[in-house]
């Protein structure tokens, strides 16, 4: 099972894809301290490696993950 989201756009899929494939970027990620810092990281890290994510792209893909995780919490 891919972990990359189908109906992201385009080059946040490509960057979610190196992430996956880079275990120290994602750990990099993952110890963001809070989401705000974990945005920008993402776009530092994105355009270095050229898929130049904007971060109104990253946080409405965040705020669409939360959405879909407390419907399905909701529904159980």
């Amino acid at each position: 099972m891919s972990r990359v989201m189908p109906d992201a756009p385009p080059p946040l899929r490509q960057f979610q894809a190196i992430v996956f494939a880079d275990p120290a970027l994602l750990q990099e990620l993952r110890r963001a301290p809070d989401r705000a810092s974990f945005v920008d990281l993402v776009v530092k890290r994105s355009r270095e490696r050229g898929c130049a994510l904007d971060p109104a792209v990253i946080e409405a893909t965040l705020d669409a993950a939360a959405h879909a995780w407390l419907l399905r919490w909701i529904e159980r």
